[in-house]
C-alpha cells in the first residue's frame, strides 16, 4: 500500500509542477516521494514504535494494517502541506 500512495504522490507533484510552469518537474516529483517515505518512516518507527513498546512486535494482522494506514495518512497529510507551501500557485 505504501508504494501505491507513493506513485500517487509522484504523479500529483509532477502534474502540479507542470501546471505551475516549473522547469524541474522530475525533481519536484522525486522530492514529493522522498518526503512521503521519510514522513511515513518517522511516524511509524520514531513515534509509534517507541510509544507502543514491545507490543509493536506482537501486532495482529488487523493492528498491523492500522499502523500502516496511519503511516500512509500522516505521510499524505505532510506531503499535502509541503505541496501547498512550496509548489502550489496562489490560485490553488
Amino acid at each position: 500500500m505504501l508504494a501505491i500512495a507513493a506513485i500517487f504522490v509522484f504523479i500529483w507533484f509532477y502534474k502540479t509542477a507542470v501546471k505551475n510552469g516549473i522547469k524541474n518537474v522530475w525533481g519536484w516529483a522525486a522530492f514529493g516521494v522522498v518526503a512521503y517515505y521519510i514522513t511515513g518512516i518517522i511516524w511509524v518507527y520514531w513515534i509509534l514504535k517507541p510509544a507502543m513498546g514491545k507490543s509493536f512486535h506482537n501486532l495482529s494482522p488487523f493492528q498491523g494494517t492500522l499502523v500502516e494506514i496511519s503511516g500512509i495518512a500522516i505521510a499524505l497529510l505532510a506531503v499535502y502541506a509541503i505541496k501547498r507551501k512550496f509548489l502550489s500557485s496562489q490560485n490553488d
